[in-house]
């Protein structure tokens, strides 16, 4: 069975990478994103395309926020 720490780093890597290769397309979604995962605002190298290297940002993913990056889809029933 796989490391549960493992799992999550890798998903929170997957989603920082996939926030900075979306900011062209999606600059305020990704923002919020970026925002969510707490990378450093104030460096933008940790915003460009050049951290998009996988374990490149260590420093990210400290007291995350949570919350709702698209609000979810209310059915009535």
């Amino acid at each position: 069975m796989p490391d549960p720490q493992w799992t999550l780093y890798n998903v929170a890597e997957s989603l920082r990478i996939t926030a900075i290769l979306l900011q062209p397309f999606m600059p305020g979604k990704a923002q919020e994103l970026l925002e969510m995962l707490r990378v450093d605002t104030t460096d933008p190298s940790k915003r460009s395309f050049t951290a998009t290297v996988y374990g490149s940002d260590p420093d990210y993913g400290q007291d995350v926020q949570k919350g709702y990056l698209f609000l979810p889809l209310l059915t009535e029933d």
